[in-house]
């Protein structure tokens, strides 16, 4: 028969970290057990051609100077959200790497003269190689930018490295700059570097998406009244012999404080009585709206939930769908204006329970004897990521079908702010800190928020949301 109606527990928060902070909770340091302690590295790799027709017109010259301001600036540079690494490639007879990738705080820089032919082509070989060891570029670096400087003269066979260096998987992800050097410089060749490397290829931007219904602009339905989190034992579900936790924050980073920004995380959760959710949404930045969009999202992602559970037969893929039409049902403003992530974890009540990210983020579980499984993500990397209201298809989302929680197993979702510094070797423990240290707590929302405030890791920015789910027994006071 299905759930034709049943008694949920909603507990969200859609507007981040608004309301005044109770000034008695004191921030914690804990957190400063779970994550890695140096800000994200910033890679810049610069190209710099040093060959024998750069010793002409006092183009080395300009060449040596722009360098060293540029490393001078790197290290005045002290409000960042991240580590610039530096690292220096020269082709001038040979191509080597001069300098190698490392804190641009630590980097000299001697005149280099002028020699030798061009081999340009040798030059991106080593910059792709650099950029796809994992090594040396982290995955939990930001996208790297590659500066070219050169007169665009180059005496070897560039095209076909070029080619290969934007096609690999992390090269063209990066940002690309090129200055040119002296009058006589070769724009043809640096305007081919800056080329974006995705152009052409028919279906990535603008093409409809066949697995998404397509929606009415004048279609549009009211929101739901907005709630705020009250993390107290009032909102424990009882599922017989068991029941639903969760705890769950959001805070505004320090670049929106500091700009008077709103948040634009959002979550929600229905710990119910036989079907449950949790959903994280991360606003995109660079979209005027995006706080709408990821409150709309974690509003259409319950719509899309209550139809899915009402369905035995109904198929993940038949709630992602959903999701995406109300989410541009629920919001009133262009998609791509609004753009945001989405995670979720979904219990149908019929025994199933499904797992779904489109963009970063982290969704890990925890069993009761302490396994933990971080469910596979789909974003780019590198900073590059898939969001509603970007184009992608529903094969950019990443689902998977599970056995729903049991007890003393525990879900954790969490924005790219948090997942993106935490050690991957402690995700088991800080999900057990937040069960047994600040679960029991009566005010565990306000306790974590605090934590988030307090984040330990250098130069963050970006606003933070942790949410963690679990199931115990009636018995835990």
């Amino acid at each position: 028969m299905g759930f034709a109606s049943y008694s949920e527990d909603i507990i969200s928060r859609l507007g981040g970290d608004q309301r005044p902070r109770n000034k008695e909770i004191r921030p914690m340091s804990r957190l400063k057990e779970f994550t890695v302690q140096n800000a994200r590295p910033l890679p810049v790799i610069l190209l710099a051609d040093v060959s024998g027709s750069m010793g002409v017109d006092g183009k080395i010259q300009a060449l040596n100077h722009a360098v060293r301001e540029m490393l001078e600036a790197f290290q005045d540079e002290a409000d960042l959200r991240a580590e610039i690494h530096v690292s220096v490639i020269t082709f001038g007879g040979q191509a080597r790497t001069h300098l190698p990738l490392g804190p641009a705080q630590n980097a000299k820089w001697n005149d280099l003269g002028a020699a030798g032919g061009t081999p340009m082509g040798a030059a991106f070989d080593l910059a792709r190689q650099m950029i796809e060891d994992r090594n040396v570029v982290s995955s939990r670096s930001y996208r790297p930018t590659i500066v070219l400087v050169s007169d665009g003269q180059p005496t070897d066979a560039w095209q076909q490295p070029l080619e290969a260096f934007l096609a690999s998987e992390r090269g063209g992800k990066g940002f690309r700059m090129a200055l040119a050097i002296g009058a006589d410089a070769d724009n043809a060749v640096l305007k081919t570097f800056l080329a974006d490397p995705r152009r052409g290829i028919p279906g990535r931007r603008g093409e409809a998406d066949p697995d998404v219904l397509p929606v009415g602009d004048d279609e549009r339905i009211e929101p739901v009244a907005e709630r705020e989190p009250q993390q107290r034992p009032t909102h424990r579900r009882r599922l017989g012999p068991l029941m639903m936790r969760v705890v769950a924050s959001s805070v505004r980073g320090p670049a929106h404080t500091r700009e008077g920004q709103p948040c634009q995380d959002a979550w929600l959760a229905v710990p119910g009585p036989r079907a449950a959710l949790a959903v994280v949404c991360d606003g995109m930045g660079s979209r005027p709206r995006a706080r709408e969009g990821s409150r709309a999202a974690t509003q259409a992602a319950r719509d899309a939930w209550r139809m899915w559970s009402r369905s035995p037969t109904g198929t993940i893929e038949d709630m992602i769908r959903l999701l995406e039409v109300c989410w541009r049902l629920r919001l009133r403003v262009p998609p791509e204006q609004a753009a945001t992530t989405c995670l979720l974890y979904a219990e149908d009540g019929h025994g199933r329970a499904a797992l779904a990210q489109l963009g970063d983020g982290l969704i890990v579980r925890r069993t009761a004897t302490g396994t933990v499984t971080i469910h596979p993500s789909r974003a780019e990397g590198l900073g590059r990521t898939q969001a509603l209201g970007t184009p992608h298809t529903l094969a950019d989302w990443s689902l998977g079908l599970t056995a729903p929680l049991d007890v003393g197993e525990a879900i954790a979702l969490a924005t790219d702010g948090v997942s993106d510094d935490l050690d991957a070797t402690r995700l088991g423990a800080l999900i057990t800190w937040v069960i047994d240290e600040l679960g029991p707590h009566p005010h565990a929302g306000r306790l974590l928020r605090a934590e988030l405030h307090n984040w330990p890791v250098p130069h963050h920015r970006d606003d933070k949301t942790l949410l963690v789910l679990w199931k115990t027994p009636t018995s835990t006071k």
